[in-house]
């Protein structure tokens, strides 16, 4: 029967899901055209487009929630994978089922109460102040895609229902186990009152926490381990009827905030540049003037992937894109696996660091700093970073020349022509950082303009056909709905956080133990790279940031400073084992090179962003100098 039922749904929703979700992607083109529209003729013509920002805020959520559906049906929605990967098949059945059942429980709230809310705007009438733009109807839309998402995560669970049951007599019991399980965590708010138990907001804050972390390692979507658990957590602080209203209100404020457009803005610029070839260029070009020297291959990669991050920002996009293209070049020149690979894993990791990046994006959004001071403050560490990456390489192929043997040997008229083509990349890095540098427009704006530069640059050179664009514009919206769907998620646990009073946790405990800053530093540094190591940056600075900032300003640092040295962090947390999510991303691309051996070549990388952190706290003017010129 459930085999049934899943089958059925699949047959029907799923190519709903997928029709929404290409509305959705078109709609970003529309959204981000009208920005850079309003640039060009606010500065051209001295006559800007009225209403922009309503429009974006009226547009960006319809993007957001016609495309959930189908980065559910894709799998998109990122869990983790540490604990659930080392149970039996059995175990994993059951685990599915259990939180199948939570996520369709969860997002049938959010779907229900996100209804709720657009009556209410229908009701109260409300709208935008300058065009009048109604917000009820885009809150029905998101409605629609969140019903769809209901049914693709019905579909999951039947599935998983059917999966579980095909092992045995004992399985089945363990799955009706599961589902009164999953039925008991429904109740939870319920029953904990019912039994009076009488926990502070702190101990329950803790509780929940703790049950969301368990959720988590049982590979349940992120995004949802944060909203049931700030939807349990309310429940038993405030009650069920205080707390229905913010389940609805939160996601929508999330998903609608103009701040955050400049999320999938910058995405789009990226995809533009990957489908129209930029990134092989800048290899290609890399390649002639480095090649020759000990590890050449491997240079030209790292400088390919600073390039490529400057108009990308997302360290794993960086990393397959340059498996694809250098893995096999490495490989034909006969370099050791351990170096080609690790190589690629680490330079990656310049995604996140060389702006325009989607970590400063993050954290900028919620720390309330300015994302365009965020990026310069990245701009100096990630060339230094990079520098020493290179150094590493050529000393290394200089004393064992079998790691990566030199490559031909080009003439400089062949160099200097094999930089004909890297002007669509340093073009579009001049206007996005040099626009941002200069006051001539902000983050959201710069990242619009950029995308829009990128689909003219591939135009007019012929190399962006409707199908690439089309392409582009798919794969933005599904990585565009993940991270939504987690800040969406996270507005519903951070009302959670705020009631427990956790934030203030850390800040509590330098002050009572005078703790100095710096050991308050390292044992930050410390718990960023252990969770880099466990999940992807964008739920790792979610989650923590509300906890760990309060922290960072008791402690005297400077915010920007500080968001460089985190995203440092995490740059090594991509790497590190046993998690490191790079590394996955390489051994996806070439299955056949042990991960073990890709851990082992990435050391001598992780040693350099240690010394880049040493030298940061040191001389913190590095990171700050760019950003106190922009004032």
């Amino acid at each position: 029967m459930f085999n049934h039922v899943a089958h059925l749904l699949e047959k029907g929703v799923y190519p709903l899901a997928t029709v929404i979700n290409r509305i959705g992607a078109g709609l970003i083109l529309l959204f981000v055209g009208i920005i850079a529209a309003d640039v060009c003729m606010r500065y051209l013509l001295n006559s800007p487009i009225s209403g922009t920002v309503e429009i974006t805020e009226f547009v960006l959520p319809l993007v957001v929630f016609l495309s959930v559906a189908y980065a559910a049906v894709e799998q998109r929605h990122v869990g983790i994978d540490l604990f659930y990967e080392h149970l039996g098949p059995r175990a994993r059945a059951i685990a599915d089922v259990f939180t199948s059942i939570l996520s369709v429980y969860i997002l049938s709230v959010i779907t229900w109460r996100l209804f709720v809310y657009g009556l209410e705007q229908y009701a109260s009438g409300e709208a935008g102040d300058i065009l009048g733009l109604p917000h009820w109807p885009a809150i029905m839309v998101g409605v629609l895609g969140c019903a769809i998402l209901v049914l693709v995560l019905i579909s999951k669970a039947s599935r998983a229902v059917s999966d579980a049951l095909q092992f045995g007599h004992v399985c089945r019991y363990w799955t009706v186990v599961a589902g009164v399980a999953g039925l008991v965590f429904i109740l939870l708010p319920w029953l904990m009152d019912s039994f009076e138990l009488d926990l502070s907001n702190l101990a329950t804050g803790l509780l929940f926490v703790g049950l969301m972390l368990a959720l988590m390692f049982l590979r349940m979507p992120i995004a949802y381990c944060m909203a049931i658990t700030g939807l349990q957590g309310l429940w038993y602080l405030k009650g069920i009827a205080s707390t229905l209203p913010l389940v609805g209100m939160g996601p929508w404020m999330a998903a609608s905030e103009w701040n955050y457009a400049v999320i999938p803005a910058f995405i789009l610029m990226g995809m533009f540049a990957f489908y129209s070839g930029i990134s092989k260029d800048l290899f290609d070009s890399g390649y002639k003037w480095l090649g020759h020297q000990p590890g050449g291959l491997a240079l030209t990669t790292i400088t390919a992937c600073g390039g490529f991050a400057a108009i990308c920002g997302c360290s794993t996009t960086t990393a397959a894109t340059m498996s694809t293209i250098a893995l096999p070049e490495m490989r034909r020149f006969n370099y050791k696996d351990s170096l080609s690979a690790s190589t690629i894993a680490a330079g990656g990791t310049l995604g996140i660091l060389i702006p325009p990046s989607i970590g400063f994006m993050i954290y900028g959004v919620m720390t309330e700093q300015s994302i365009g001071e965020l990026f310069m403050a990245g701009f100096i560490p990630g060339l230094l970073l990079m520098a020493l990456f290179l150094s590493s390489i050529y000393l290394r192929c200089k004393i064992n020349p079998e790691l990566g043997p030199c490559g031909p040997a080009f003439t400089l008229k062949q160099k200097i022509r094999g930089l004909r083509n890297t002007w669509q990349m340093l073009l579009l890095f001049m206007v996005v950082i040099g626009g941002l540098y200069f006051g001539v427009f902000g983050p959201n704006e710069a990242g619009a303009v950029g995308a829009i530069g990128a689909l003219v640059i591939g135009l007019m050179s012929r190399r962006l056909s409707w199908e690439k664009i089309k392409l582009s514009l798919l794969a933005t919206g599904e990585l565009t709905a993940m991270i939504f769907m987690i800040l969406m998620c996270v507005k519903v646990l951070s009302y959670f956080i705020a009631l427990t009073k956790i934030p203030f946790l850390l800040p509590n405990l330098i002050v009572s133990y005078s703790l100095s800053p710096y050991w308050v530093l390292l044992l930050i540094l410390v718990l960023y790279l252990i969770l880099g190591c466990l999940m992807n940056i964008i739920p790792m600075m979610i989650l923590t940031l509300p906890i760990i900032y309060p922290a960072v300003i008791q402690a005297g640092f400077d915010p920007i400073w500080f968001g460089v040295m985190m995203v440092i962090m995490m740059e090594m947390g991509q790497i590190t084992p046993p998690v490191g999510i790079n590394v996955f991303v390489i051994s996806g691309c070439a299955p056949d090179i042990p991960m073990g051996r890709i851990f082992k070549g990435v050391i001598p990388f992780i040693l350099m962003q240690v010394f880049m952190m040493i030298v940061l706290t040191i001389f913190p003017q590095i990171a700050t100098f760019l950003p106190n010129l922009m004032k």
